[in-house]
């Protein structure tokens, strides 16, 4: 019997250091998950305020083209009246 566990524990403490290798690894990887996570999440914010400041710009633009077609018309009428 002894023979036997002469070969087998050197290869189950192989495997169990294999295995402790593996849970650290992982624990780095969950890390870097987590920070990729986080830094995702600041880039939706950033992006939904851009997407915002958009929105206002195109409704800011939508203004200014109306009163450029409101003054043209106003133009139009004074320089009919001359």
């Amino acid at each position: 019997m002894s023979e036997i566990t002469d070969v087998v524990l050197p290869i189950l403490q192989k495997i169990r250091a294999d295995i402790a290798g593996l849970k650290s690894d992982v624990s780095d990887l969950k890390g870097d998950t987590q920070d990729s996570r986080e830094i995702l999440e600041r880039m939706q914010g950033y992006v939904t305020f851009t997407v915002g400041l958009h929105g206002e710009n195109r409704a800011d633009i939508q203004g200014v083209l109306a009163d450029i077609a409101d003054l043209k018309s106003r133009l139009a009428i004074l320089e009919a009246r001359v």
